[in-house]
């Protein structure tokens, strides 16, 4: 998954420009994924919906520290795929 790779690649320096990019991808997957996965609990859909949110590109979310953002992404990328392999099973 693209989210995922880019995460990866997130945690090495790069300009601003990447991580407005970043942020532009995981909320466009979080949406996508809201959209795809009918079947939802009310858990997961909040937690979709919060990631959008948190990530969306026109209002950003400032977090200040870098770690915080590297564990955010980390557990937005574990969002995703339990998302996915859920969807899967279902």
């Amino acid at each position: 998954m693209i989210a995922t790779v880019g995460v990866l690649a997130a945690l090495d320096r790069w300009p601003y420009s990447y991580y407005m990019l970043l942020r532009l991808v995981l909320c466009g997957v979080s949406l996508f994924l809201l959209s795809v996965r009918v079947r939802l609990d009310d858990w997961h859909r909040r937690a979709l919906i919060g990631s959008a949110i948190l990530y969306n590109p026109v209002l950003p979310v400032r977090l200040g520290d870098k770690d915080v953002w590297i564990v955010l992404n980390f557990a937005s990328v574990i969002l995703f795929w339990v998302t996915v392999y859920r969807g899967r099973r279902a």
